[in-house]
């Protein structure tokens, strides 16, 4: 990391945009199926999982073979990611005035498909918070795709929280192939109406084109995870450190950031940040983010709000005296932790709202995962004999004005 002034502008640059081969590989597997999957497979992964698919009635024993410590962890944290599902679903609306009636219905999706990195570390947490939200929605059919392991299987721990969250099937694939796959439809994969979860760059690539191509919907393409902290005097340095490390563990291209106006505090957490990487398990990773990290030294913590929002982070973490005053004015962020007890790594796990979150800026006009990801909003429309006559002569104007004589016609026949 190192102490920048601040002047103008995001945070971080932006990550660029991905390759093109991503099209290629869509279109291989739409025309070759499974052929095409196994030879990707071989290509990214240098051999084929031992089994391609474990069904609903595996993924529940593999829940109860777990240690029962982390299976009650599991169900911690599956049971307030579904509190908070269950407080964004929609109710049901009927409006009804003299001209008939209109139904708000919102439609759960037919069958989807969660995408749950395993490149690095086996992320059971991402599973849990792709499936819950999607059966509170009322989802047919849950499958998951994520990579084998060294041994050719899925890791016993993603296989448990994929059944714990209620998972119909877990597909031993990953990457960008299996995204093509389960947006394509192979014989051994079934094709899915849209894909939700993170991934790397090549995984957000074929996301990408598969909703480019028309094939399905996706939830976004989310990039390396993003972390800014906007912090004063007050806040602890150890404390900060560790959400940097945290955030940094993720990936190379992680990117890290703390804004400050406090040159103690900036000093401060570049020595601890210095100190920790020295004893950190996984420093091989987090070393590398850490590298591209800056503090940036601020005049205000007004400054650093605009930072912020010009940057538009993932996560944002704000610890500062006064700090509801400043939370008002931040809006763009995928998901705002405040105070000196709100860790990142609680959002990560436990706390609830969703992990799967907008990055590289896309928070100025998207949000994390929720259960209207799985839902459809349809209109049922019902119309009286009075309300033809009142409807009728406005919308045959209407059609008139624009010169569409059949839709004038088809208005004004009824009225």
């Amino acid at each position: 990391m190192r102490i920048r002034d601040w002047k103008s502008g995001p945070a971080w640059a932006f990550t660029p945009a991905p390759s093109a081969s991503a099209e290629a590989m869509v279109r291989a597997v739409r025309k070759e199926g499974d052929r095409a999957l196994k030879r990707l497979v071989l290509r990214y992964d240098g051999r084929l999982p031992k089994r391609w698919r474990y069904d609903k009635a595996e993924l529940q024993a593999a829940a109860k073979a777990i240690p029962p410590a982390l299976r009650r962890a599991l169900e911690h944290s599956a049971a307030r990611i579904r509190r908070v599902a269950e407080a964004q679903k929609p109710a049901q609306r009927v409006l009804r005035d003299a001209s008939g009636e209109i139904r708000l219905r919102f439609l759960p999706l037919d069958r989807v498909g969660v995408y749950v990195p395993g490149g690095r570390y086996p992320l059971l947490s991402t599973a849990l918070m792709g499936i819950v939200p999607a059966r509170v929605a009322g989802v047919g059919e849950v499958l998951v795709c994520t990579p084998a392991g060294p041994s050719g299987e899925v890791p016993l721990a993603v296989r448990a929280a994929a059944g714990i969250a209620g998972a119909d099937a877990l597909y031993a694939v990953g990457g960008g192939q299996a995204i093509a796959a389960i947006a394509c439809g192979t014989r051994s994969l079934p094709r899915v109406d849209k894909i939700v979860g993170p991934g790397n760059r090549h995984v957000a690539a074929a996301k990408k084109a598969v909703r480019d191509l028309g094939l399905c919907g996706i939830d976004g393409t989310a990039g390396p995870s993003e972390l800014l902290v906007i912090a004063d005097a007050s806040a602890r340095p150890d404390w900060i450190t560790a959400d940097l490390l945290a955030q940094a563990e993720h990936d190379p291209d992680a990117k890290i950031a703390l804004a400050t106006p406090s040159a103690a505090l900036a000093r401060a957490v570049l020595r601890a940040v210095g100190e920790r990487l020295k004893t950190l398990a996984t420093r091989a990773v987090a070393s590398r983010a850490l590298a591209r990290a800056t503090v940036w030294k601020v005049r205000t913590l007004d400054e650093a709000v605009r930072l912020s929002e010009e940057t538009a982070p993932e996560h944002l973490l704000l610890w500062c005296r006064g700090s509801r005053r400043y939370e008002a004015r931040l809006r763009r962020f995928g998901t705002l932790f405040v105070g000196a007890y709100s860790s990142v790594a609680f959002g990560d796990y436990v706390n609830g709202p969703n992990h799967t979150l907008p990055t590289d800026g896309t928070a100025r006009w998207a949000s994390g995962l929720t259960v209207m990801d799985f839902l459809r909003p349809a209109a049922v429309q019902t119309v009286s004999r009075a309300g033809a006559r009142r409807l009728g002569r406005t919308a045959a104007l209407l059609a008139e004005a624009e010169g569409l004589v059949g839709h004038r016609d088809a208005a004004a026949i009824r009225a």
